[in-house]
């Protein structure tokens, strides 16, 4: 947790390789390092000396420390926004999305600073799949146009649905300045002139960190491995805003996450609760109670 965090994670390939033993050559100067896990469990003198150790750790209270010093969960960031966000659970291997998914891209632009596309699927539950990204910095709109074209091309090669939307924030349609390279061409007119047709995204940000939180509490929120990189980092690294707790802080890594919002926003449905099924013998009057509780209409149809 704190500084550098973020980059002594990436140093040690701790991302890609959670349970270390890895070793990494670095070409440039020379070195290998390696990321040796180590447990407060396998340190047993200490712990027979103090066997109370652990249990004050845990009074810290901090449920992100906890995980990250009992656990030694590198996921786990002090004031981290999505404390519940772990990427054990939320990776997957890539499949086949089947026919009939909605397809939809949601994008984060930038040009000195990064912009991001999500290549997003929905199945008829209303689960949320990440698939792909596109993610680039220092490059304008022509630029980023084509690239998020390509990795569309690529991925609907083979498949004869395409995408239904792209979700863009407002900024996208701002005219350039007089005297700018490609004066008087938004980024949404480049994006337009190859064939991606961009929408003006809900770009809420309270509403859209609850959603987007709500998903990944109810585990219906997940990543194609080795394909999302850059947005998993970026849901692990963004933090709490102090001035407004329900909200996150502005800046760091933090357009990935964004340009997700802005695709959450737009496709997130609560998941109903679950009635419980009626069994037994009085499974007719179960049935009226049930009903009852629910205000429904009794009667009509019986």
């Amino acid at each position: 947790g704190g500084r550098c965090h973020g980059e002594i994670k990436e140093y040690f390939a701790i991302d890609r390789y959670p349970n270390g033993y890895q070793l990494i050559n670095d070409a440039t100067t020379d070195t290998s390092r390696m990321f040796i896990p180590s447990r407060v469990e396998d340190n047993r003198i200490g712990l027979n000396a103090d066997p109370g150790y652990i249990d004050r750790l845990k009074g810290v209270g901090d449920p992100e420390l906890i995980r990250g010093w009992l656990e030694g969960d590198w996921d786990a960031i002090v004031g981290a926004y999505f404390s519940m966000f772990s990427r054990r659970e939320c990776e997957v291997d890539p499949f086949e999305i089947p026919e009939g998914w909605a397809h939809f891209t949601c994008i984060d632009y930038g040009e000195a600073m990064a912009t991001w596309c999500g290549l997003l699927a929905v199945d008829s539950d209303w689960n949320v799949w990440v698939v792909d990204e596109y993610y680039r910095e220092n490059a304008g709109g022509a630029d980023h146009a084509r690239g998020v074209r390509d990795m569309l091309d690529n991925y609907f090669r083979l498949r004869k649905d395409r995408v239904r939307i792209n979700l863009a924030p407002h900024d996208m349609w701002t005219k350039r300045k007089p005297g700018e390279a490609s004066q008087a061409m938004a980024p949404a007119d480049s994006f337009g002139k190859v064939g991606v047709h961009l929408t003006r995204a809900n770009m809420e940000r309270v509403n859209g960190a609850r959603n987007v939180k709500d998903l990944l509490y109810a585990k219906r929120l997940k990543f194609f491995r080795g394909k999302t990189e850059h947005v998993l980092e970026s849901l692990g690294s963004v933090l709490r805003d102090p001035h407004n707790p329900e909200d996150v802080l502005k800046g760091g890594n933090d357009h990935p996450y964004d340009g997700l919002r802005y695709g959450i926003n737009h496709v997130y449905r609560p998941q109903p609760p679950k009635q419980p099924k009626a069994t037994g013998p009085n499974v007719g009057a179960e049935i009226l109670d049930m009903l009852e509780k629910m205000d429904a209409p009794v009667g009509r149809y019986s």
